[in-house]
């Protein structure tokens, strides 16, 4: 199996990530997630093969979201989220992993183990 899994390498969570695709000999395209987000409608594939609400795609202990208005961000359509996090890779919770139908947001063994095999 191949996948793509969007991520920043400075990340820990990134590292491990790629590191657990590694130990299951999961070939894995890196695509850096700063320079290169995901586009509008990936996102959306990425929204519904996850299972995840979009608010759940927020990286929220990053900077770029702690700037950003609160109460502009509650008044936006999901639509509009999405458009945001597509502009903005430093907005998106991280690694992002894709392939085969599925999705995965963030990194869990567990989840991982469920969701590509181990």
């Amino acid at each position: 199996m191949k996948v793509k899994i969007y991520q920043n390498p400075r990340c820990t969570s990134c590292r491990k990530a790629v590191k657990w695709l590694s130990d299951h000999q999961i070939e894995a395209e890196k695509i850096p997630i700063i320079e290169q987000p995901p586009n509008i409608n990936e996102l959306k594939q990425i929204i519904a093969n996850s299972g995840l609400d979009v608010a759940k795609l927020f990286h929220k202990s990053g900077a770029a979201y702690r700037a950003f208005p609160k109460d502009k961000l509650r008044e936006m359509t999901e639509e509009e989220q999405i458009a945001l996090l597509a502009a903005d890779g430093n907005l998106l919770r991280r690694p992002i992993i894709t392939g085969d139908g599925k999705a995965t947001v963030g990194f869990n063994e567990i989840e991982y183990a469920k969701t590509w095999g181990a």
